[in-house]
């Protein structure tokens, strides 16, 4: 059931893949957040099962791999602190092991926007977090990290006036450069 005074059905490794069956109105209160339990499913050999996990451990976004290269990039909010920061996580995993893990802070946002792009000649991967306002489509920041040789590296935050962006292209991370150009129906 969604309480921690339940009997435990399965300890799930880092990386395991849930399907959410639904948000319960429990609430289990972890790092200063107050997460929902969820009933969720998820397979123990070839036997599937079910069972609640607080929101707080479920990934808010992930990325997964391929037979090469088996790391699964995790993402999401990790902590909250009173004045309204908030603080988030990276974290890379392979055979449900954690690789490396980035904490770093984040903006209050309405979309939580994650990209990874693999470049397989050279084993980088290029990862970008964005914190986008949905009412006026503006980025808040956005975070830019490398993932070589089983670590994860912070390269560079953009904020919201440098309309800039790292990505990988044609053999080489790229700086692309945003602009606002006017519209009939606003920017774009």
């Amino acid at each position: 059931g969604p309480s921690t005074k339940t009997s435990i059905v399965a300890n799930l490794p880092i990386g395991t893949r849930l399907e959410i069956i639904e948000e319960t109105n429990y609430l289990y209160t972890y790092n200063n957040i107050n997460f929902p339990w969820y009933k969720v499913s998820f397979f123990q050999g070839n036997r599937e099962t079910t069972g609640y996990v607080v929101g707080g451990f479920i990934a808010e976004e992930s990325w997964g791999s391929n037979e090469i290269n088996k790391t699964i990039f995790l993402a999401g909010l990790y902590k909250y602190y009173p004045d309204g920061i908030m603080k988030y996580q990276i974290r890379a995993v392979q055979d449900n092991k954690e690789l490396d893990k980035i904490e770093f802070y984040g903006y209050p946002s309405d979309d939580f926007r994650f990209n990874v792009s693999r470049n397989y000649n050279i084993g980088i991967d290029v990862i970008t977090i964005q914190f986008i306002e949905a009412s006026c489509a503006i980025q808040l920041n956005e975070r830019t990290f490398f993932f070589d040789n089983n670590k994860l590296y912070h390269i560079r935050t953009f904020s919201n006036t440098d309309l800039k962006t790292l990505g990988y292209s044609r053999g080489k991370v790229q700086l692309y450069e945003w602009k606002w150009i006017p519209s009939d129906i606003g920017y774009e």
